[in-house]
């Protein structure tokens, strides 16, 4: 038995322009569902379906195999049926996986047992679904509920399922529907078919521009894979930087960019008696602040949930705590303060200078 997984691309969606070629944190959205099934299937059994040599590049890079598809079949006007038809006219198989680059997060589990069942059962078809429990309503009409009924827990509604990637064909059936009825993609009355829930991230589909969006921001969840935080009463979040600098004692503060600072003419054009504070780098990715502190001085005790900070010592001695645990730091050291961590840090001397590297928008969380 041979199944075969076949990836669809093209050019010019009105919706999310070139969306396949669009990157998607270091990759374009393309790659995802390639990378996906080159777990699953040798790459002798993918195919990238395109009539743009730019996807021929990318089935290249991969080691995949790239099918030509005729110009007329990339048009926004082809169908579906149209090119899985041409498709399976020319490549030999007895199934075919449908696997569309906007699904970039189906899961290697996932796509490996709707492969198993496809398979194990004959089917004619198998259609990827994502279960809705919520109330539906189609063409002004209910479809799961009764607008003469009280409200039911979403849990006891009946659920309601909706098409997703991927999409599994039995070549001969399809090639039969498509050739007697002139579609053939959702099957016959007289055919085996099958459909498979997904759950999750697998069911993330992109069509729209905020789904792009919501795509970019499940990809960043999986980055930093943050632990779930909760209101904590005891507990208060402070941002803004520049009054936070104000509430730790610094009298003078002043920010800006350039391509290059030297770091001993900012320490230069202050008094030795005055507590400042400047950012001397401040991007979307960090910011770098200098700040001198006098004996005494320093930062309150905080936390930070999801952001790892450092700081490096130009000068003066400073008394390092964290979790308890305090270290005398001076010029040249490095310090590393891993995020969740309680910490502050006291100068021992007057004139104390630190350069603290963060982000504009990293949450300080302090005591009540």
């Amino acid at each position: 038995m041979k199944t075969i997984c076949m990836i669809p691309a093209r050019l010019g969606s009105k919706r999310v322009k070139d969306k396949n070629l669009r990157m998607l944190g270091n990759k374009p959205l393309v790659q995802y569902v390639i990378e996906t099934g080159k777990q699953i299937f040798s790459s002798d059994d993918i195919y990238l379906n395109s009539s743009f040599d730019i996807f021929k590049t990318i089935a290249q890079m991969n080691s995949i195999q790239f099918y030509k598809r005729p110009d007329e079949l990339s048009t926004d006007t082809a169908t579906n049926d149209e090119f899985m038809y041409d498709f399976l006219k020319h490549i030999n198989c007895d199934y075919v996986i449908q696997v569309n680059p906007t699904s970039p997060f189906l899961s290697k589990e996932d796509l490996s047992e709707f492969k198993r069942i496809l398979e194990s059962k004959s089917l004619d078809y198998l259609i990827g679904v994502k279960r809705e429990q919520i109330e539906a309503v189609y063409k002004n009409n209910p479809i799961n509920f009764d607008r003469n009924s009280k409200m039911k827990r979403s849990q006891d509604l009946e659920p309601i399922y909706l098409f997703t990637s991927p999409f599994g064909f039995k070549r001969e059936t399809f090639i039969r529907n498509y050739e007697r009825y002139g579609h053939a993609m959702f099957g016959t009355d007289n055919d085996a078919i099958e459909y498979f829930p997904l759950t999750g991230y697998s069911t993330i589909d992109i069509d729209w521009e905020t789904d792009f969006q919501l795509a970019e921001a499940i990809l960043e969840t999986f980055r930093r894979k943050k632990s779930p935080r909760y209101f904590n009463p005891s507990e208060r979040i402070e941002i803004n930087v520049p009054d936070i600098m104000k509430k730790d004692g610094v009298n003078s503060w002043r920010e800006y960019n350039a391509s290059i600072i030297n770091v001993d003419k900012v320490i230069s054009q202050h008094k030795a008696e005055e507590s400042w504070a400047e950012r001397i780098i401040n991007s979307s990715n960090n910011s770098a602040t200098i700040i001198c502190q006098n004996k005494g001085e320093g930062n309150r005790r905080h936390y930070h949930p999801d952001w790892c900070e450092w700081w490096y010592i130009l000068d003066g001695e400073w008394d390092f705590e964290i979790e308890g645990n305090h270290t005398i730091v001076k010029p040249g050291d490095i310090v590393f303060i891993p995020a969740g961590r309680w910490h502050r840090i006291t100068a021992l001397r007057d004139k104390s200078i630190r350069i603290a590297v963060s982000r504009e928008d990293v949450a300080h969380i302090y005591k009540r």
